[in-house]
């Protein structure tokens, strides 16, 4: 009967270095036992194993259980699955989980990330896949109201897991510990959770998937995302792909002046009455669950991140919200040339 290390994520916390890594060793995992699969792929590019959260989310049951009997043909085989929109599935959809993986030899791995960082950089990918909200009307609820949020409160994902795969079969990892401790994240998951590896993992990546953005290249991208919801009402990447690529062909001067002198800071801390409550909460509840590194008392250390960002007053410069109404123009000919010409209708 095969095995099963099921890593949920959360987003924002190591998971696509982790997944490139093992994707990248697969080789080296299958000499000892491991099987890092690839029927579920999100891309050619993306080792996520987005689609197994697909076919249980559209109960593909038939299919799912077709394409575990193919990845377990070794019956002693330690079987990863990883991604980061498990994190998503609700307590029925985790029964089906556990039902198609037909053992108890499960082992649910969830990371848990300090706030002062998390939260910032889970807005930033918001921002990045076509949301338009301002950092501080983001951050303002998830802090106000902390215990009902899935991404501060670890809690309410933990729950389901705990709830049907057990206590005894589900570890939390501290990233901020790990990245506190100077340990990489991908070597750090195997040498905790998998057998010793002949020659040890691929060597890591060179750059950073997922870099945050500056504050004026992340606030370019909500400007853009904002124009593109009022004229759409969609949301999504294209936006940002889009400016990415063209950014070095764009004038950008008075805005991106007029941006730079609006940044300003926003101090925010772990220590607020809301997440401190939330902390000491969870680590009573989790704290047996956790694996090292770990911190004293604490899922990890608190800290206070002064978060830059872009005040909304920027635009008050006429000649940076012409610039914005040409670069949106030159966004909607090059997507639609027949729509070209209704931004500057509209501005």
């Amino acid at each position: 009967m095969p095995r099963y290390l099921v890593h949920i994520g959360p987003h924002k916390t190591g998971t696509t270095y982790i997944q490139a890594r093992l994707d990248a060793a697969r080789d080296r995992l299958r000499e000892a036992g491991v099987v890092y699969p690839t029927v579920w792929r999100a891309s050619a590019t993306v080792a996520s194993h987005r689609r197994l959260f697909e076919r249980i989310r559209n109960r593909e049951l038939e299919a799912l259980q077709g394409e575990l009997a193919e990845v377990t043909d070794d019956a002693d085989a330690l079987v990863i699955l990883s991604s980061e929109d498990l994190q998503y599935l609700d307590e029925r959809e985790v029964r089906v989980l556990a039902g198609v993986l037909r053992t108890t030899e499960v082992t649910i791995v969830y990371y848990c990330r300090r706030w002062s960082e998390l939260l910032p950089s889970c807005w930033q990918e918001r921002i990045k896949h076509g949301d338009d909200q301002p950092l501080a009307e983001f951050l303002l609820p998830l802090t106000a109201h902390a215990h009902r949020s899935t991404i501060a409160n670890y809690g309410i994902v933990l729950d389901r897991y705990v709830g049907v795969f057990g206590l005894a079969n589900v570890r939390v990892v501290s990233y901020s510990n790990v990245v506190d401790s100077q340990l990489d994240l991908a070597e750090h998951f195997a040498a905790t959770f998998l057998p010793p590896l002949p020659g040890g993992l691929q060597p890591g990546m060179t750059t950073r998937p997922n870099a945050s953005l500056s504050p004026v290249d992340i606030e370019m991208v909500r400007l853009l995302n904002a124009l593109g919801r009022r004229h759409s009402g969609g949301a999504s990447a294209t936006i940002r792909e889009w400016y990415q690529q063209h950014a070095g062909t764009l004038d950008l001067s008075q805005l991106t002046a007029a941006m730079s002198a609006a940044v300003v800071t926003l101090p925010f801390s772990d220590t607020s009455p809301m997440l401190d409550s939330l902390h000491q909460r969870l680590f009573q509840q989790y704290r047996e669950l956790m694996v090292p590194p770990v911190s004293v008392n604490r899922l990890f250390r608190p800290r206070q991140n002064d978060l830059a960002f872009v005040r909304q007053d920027y635009l008050a410069d006429p000649a940076a919200a012409m610039q914005v109404a040409g670069i949106y123009q030159r966004f909607r000919a090059a997507s639609d040339p027949a729509l070209a010409h209704v931004v500057s209708e509209d501005s």
